[in-house]
């Protein structure tokens, strides 16, 4: 991997965080390209922003008063090729 990747990749990782620590739905959504694809085990994968913007409405419905408190991610097995980066976490 390249140094700028790996910093993008480091970039969206923090994004992450912060998003997923304040819950703010337009940070949340604005991580992802508009051709991601989620897969939470137990569930189809979401294909597309929109799917994925969807997944998160449905989830802040069911769960209005849902907080995060910490958050820690593991990410493994970060792989780039081109233009495309894939990583389990």
């Amino acid at each position: 991997m390249h140094k700028a990747d790996l910093a993008a990749i480091e970039k969206a990782h923090k994004g992450d965080i912060e998003a997923t620590l304040t819950q703010d739905p337009k940070e949340l959504i604005d991580l992802w390209a508009e051709d991601a694809v989620t897969s939470i085990p137990g569930s189809p994968p979401a294909v597309g922003k929109q799917a994925i913007e969807a997944e998160h409405e449905k989830f802040r419905s069911q769960y209005p008063g849902f907080k995060v408190l910490s958050y820690t991610a593991k990410y493994k097995n970060i792989q780039v090729e081109d233009s495309l980066a894939c990583e389990w976490f």
